[in-house]
């Protein structure tokens, strides 16, 4: 399948990019990726807090001492030492000694697990040998070796399983960053809008209602904000989630279930359901613009349980019960800025513009690109809406959004 020769294209050039890493670069990586793996907190003490090597400790350590990883950029990792009589095994003096000073770290039976990182790549005939040895029959089922072929694996799986985790390995990486965006990096989060200004009551609003429904469907007309708010939810709760996931509304045909929505992270086919279901995550579908049952989200169960939420977002109120919120009105304050306005010196008619149109971020914004790019005098525009007040009152921002448009007709363009 096409996503199966994208992975090996994506693991292949990951490898090349290990193969780079620095001594402290690679303990960096490292220790994130068996803290993941393992998933409790790690002690990284290989280097200090000047970024400089330390040697009188193991590098990585669990709380309890049962999980040790060593690090390694010796180019000879894997090589081993010959016997000169012949009737020996090979010594593998580098992975000895990362073997032994694991084992030295708790005494007396030593850690339950030692992982040994380096940015070589292993050889075919390299483990078998390495079992023969007599350290290899004695400790061989505590060692765990991640080699760059292995590391490069466990990065890319762990990346597209967590944006956040994606976002740490990109900074080390910058050809496998490429290749998620290039690959449909699949659940990553849609950019702000230009000039967009978060608004903390709509946040609270959002906050408040999963604190009673696991389920929220935010409404309101078109340009009201719907999906700045929800970007602006997962960007301002991501130290109280673990994970998230973005859809639209397009991706989830009427008639069928969620687990039937086919997507992919760094073309890795993702199932958004498992996903899900695996930890704390914020689900949002943007623009579902038909109605759905709470039986459409009983897949979800074991991830609500863990404190997931779904946030959906829609024109109209299209879960029955109380599953709904409509979208709050920006503050005037939040309504000012996206307008560009300075409140200490706004004339009457922009504050009056400001309270009948905050209803629409899109409006305030629209209204500010007119007035600076094309020059249109502030006041004119002002005036021209609040003189249709029937255009305010039904607050479908249609006829306000056209009159501002239309001052377009009057640019001269190249």
């Amino acid at each position: 399948m096409m996503h199966e020769h994208i992975n090996k294209r994506i693991i292949k050039e990951l490898i090349g990019e290990i193969d780079c890493l620095g001594a402290t670069e690679l303990e960096l990586v490292g220790h994130n990726v068996v803290g993941i793996r393992e998933d409790q907190r790690m002690v990284h003490h290989g280097i200090n807090k000047d970024h400089k090597p330390v040697k009188s400790t193991v590098d990585t350590f669990s709380e309890d001492s049962m999980v040790v990883t060593e690090y390694s950029t010796d180019s000879k990792y894997f090589d081993g030492k010959e016997d000169p009589d012949g009737c020996k095994p090979l010594l593998f003096e580098k992975i000895e000694n990362d073997i032994q000073h694991a084992l030295g770290h708790r005494q007396p039976h030593g850690p339950d697990k030692i992982y040994l990182i380096t940015n070589q790549e292993e050889p075919p005939s390299f483990r078998a040998k390495f079992n023969a040895t007599p350290i290899g029959q004695s400790h061989g089922s505590k060692v765990i070796f991640l080699d760059a072929r292995e590391l490069a694996r466990e990065i890319y799986q762990q990346s597209i399983s967590n944006p956040e985790h994606a976002a740490f390995y990109r900074q080390f990486f910058p050809g496998f960053s490429q290749n998620l965006d290039n690959y449909a990096y699949y659940g990553k989060l849609p950019a702000p809008c230009d000039g967009h200004i978060h608004d903390q009551g709509v946040g609270d609003a959002l906050a408040r209602h999963f604190e009673a429904d696991s389920v929220c469907v935010l409404y309101g007309v078109s340009g009201s904000g719907k999906t700045q708010a929800a970007i602006g939810f997962v960007r301002h709760q991501d130290k109280g989630f673990e994970n998230y996931i973005w859809i639209t509304g397009e991706d989830w045909p009427e008639g069928t279930s969620l687990s039937a929505v086919q997507r992919s992270r760094g073309g890795a086919p993702i199932n958004i359901i498992g996903l899900f279901n695996a930890s704390k995550t914020i689900l949002v579908i943007d623009g579902l613009e038909r109605p759905v049952n709470r039986s459409d989200f009983d897949e979800l169960q074991d991830g609500f349980r863990k404190g997931g939420v779904v946030l959906v977002t829609s024109q109209t109120e299209i879960l029955a019960g109380e599953g709904c919120l409509p979208i709050p009105e920006i503050s005037i304050e939040t309504a000012s800025k996206i307008l560009g306005s300075d409140s200490d010196n706004a004339s009457s008619e922009e504050k009056q513009f400001i309270q009948s149109c905050k209803f629409s971020p899109l409006i305030l914004s629209t209204a500010r690109t007119i007035i600076r790019q094309e020059d249109v005098p502030s006041v004119n525009l002002y005036q021209e809406i609040l003189a249709s007040p029937n255009d305010i009152s039904d607050r479908d921002g249609k006829s306000i959004m056209g009159k501002i448009l239309k001052r377009l007709e009057t640019v001269k363009w190249p």
